[in-house]
């Protein structure tokens, strides 16, 4: 008889796990999985059938909000409930850590696979990329150790969880690629990007309007040096989406936001420009 077991996963199964994601055709790098397994509590699964890696999922908890992601299941093991497993185990999990409400980002063909579970659709969360041409602006600033409290600070404050985790490990790995704009003394705007094969992620962009957005967006682009961005847009914003049309961007396949809640539904904030992640929100 087949047996099905949960465990973290371990930084030995990163390979394991790009190879999912290498097979989605995902822009998931090494890095992405070093910063869910070291983050806490726990936060990156491996499922197991009879003692061989079949599926992956990440369930990231901010307190009252969760986040799950990166659900991919072998080929030859689905239909098989594996998923389904692993999605309880990671609702479970972050409920036992005090979610009230839980999110993820669902490709189209598995919507009703989550309601089924409790969850709801939101909006729809778009993906855009494309090449652009880069601006630079004297006004923009590289992120500092000085300016990054207020940045946190913000982003806690706008997103209703506390991202440092990851947003302090983009911004180790790429400092070129975070900048922040600064108007009348406060931060207007702030982007978080990262170097992934051939392309430029640019997750979370903050901004208090599209200009500001847009600023960003070209400084960023300039510092690609060629590569194209990819951003991913919750569509309740719709001067994000109209500012990512009106620069160009190519749209992918859109996945839909979803939310299952034991409370009333939780707003999106439409300073968000881009999201963080699919996987992390």
């Amino acid at each position: 008889m087949e047996e099905l077991t949960v465990r973290l996963m371990r930084d030995s199964d990163i390979d394991f796990a790009l190879s999912l994601t290498t097979m989605e055709e995902w822009s998931d790098i090494r890095s992405d999985f070093v910063s869910l397994i070291s983050y806490r509590p726990a936060a990156a699964f491996i499922a197991e059938l009879n003692g061989q890696s079949v599926s992956m999922i990440s369930a990231v908890s901010y307190g009252a909000v969760g986040f799950i992601g990166s659900l991919i299941v072998l080929p030859s093991y689905r239909n098989q409930g594996i998923g389904t497993a692993l999605m309880k185990h990671a609702i479970q999990c972050l409920e036992n850590n005090g979610a009230e409400a839980v999110m993820l980002d669902a490709v189209q063909k598995a919507v009703a696979v989550y309601e089924r579970l409790g969850f709801k659709r939101v909006c729809l969360s778009r993906r855009f990329r494309g090449l652009l041409e880069g601006a630079s602006n004297g006004r923009v600033e590289q992120m500092t150790e000085q300016l990054l409290p207020s940045v946190l600070a913000l982003d806690k404050q706008s997103f209703g969880g506390d991202r440092s985790h990851f947003l302090n490990g983009t911004l180790r790995a790429n400092p070129d690629l975070c900048v922040v704009l600064e108007r009348e003394r406060r931060v207007s705007a702030y982007a978080f990007a990262s170097r992934r094969n051939n392309i430029v992620r640019l997750a979370p962009l903050f901004a208090r309007s599209p200009e500001d957005a847009e600023v960003l967006v070209r400084e960023l682009a300039g510092r690609s040096l060629g590569r194209q961005l990819k951003l991913g847009i919750l569509d309740t914003n719709t001067e994000a989406v109209s500012l990512a049309r009106r620069l160009g961007l190519l749209e992918d396949e859109s996945s839909v936001r979803m939310l299952r809640s034991s409370r009333k539904p939780i707003s999106m904030s439409n300073l968000f420009y881009a999201i963080g992640s699919p996987a992390k929100g």
